[in-house]
């Protein structure tokens, strides 16, 4: 018989205040809310099948062009937003045009397989917290992206 376990956050003291889930004893634990938007569904996949795996962490959406993940980003409102840089119909950095205003803002992260230092500074000049290679494993991924959220929360 398999036991469940309890609610261990990887980074401590991560919070949210946007949505809260229950545990199994009962107490609210937070939940981190994530969209994923990249034209690679098996990449995608892999980030989805990554951060499912830490508690309190929601993938909330997929989008697999730059237009969606705008809709999905407006209509969702995550905490984090994790997008590629070369897209159809809207490239990364036209999505961070595109969702720089929302409130709260979501920590929004560039990915790229040909990341540049230009590219890089052009994302967090239109309010992305950073930029990094898409040659990072996704559990150093979700790692990265659970550390951020800490120290910002």
């Amino acid at each position: 018989m398999r036991r469940r376990r309890g609610y261990r956050s990887i980074i401590e003291g991560a919070k949210t205040s946007v949505a809260t889930v229950g545990d199994a004893g009962g107490r609210d634990i937070a939940t981190i809310r994530i969209l994923i938007v990249d034209d690679h569904p098996v990449y995608r996949m892999s980030l989805v099948r990554v951060l499912a795996r830490h508690p309190g962490v929601s993938v909330v959406g997929e989008a697999g062009d730059g237009r969606e993940g705008v809709q999905l980003a407006h209509q969702l409102r995550p905490d984090i937003v994790l997008l590629d840089l070369v897209m159809p119909e809207l490239d990364g950095l036209g999505v961070l045009r595109e969702i720089r205003g929302l409130e709260p803002a979501p920590l929004s992260i560039l990915l790229s397989a040909g990341l540049t230092e230009e590219v890089a500074a052009t994302a967090r000049e239109l309010g992305a917290v950073d930029a990094w290679s898409k040659s990072l494993a996704p559990r150093e991924i979700a790692t990265r992206v659970l550390a951020l959220h800490a120290d910002r929360t």
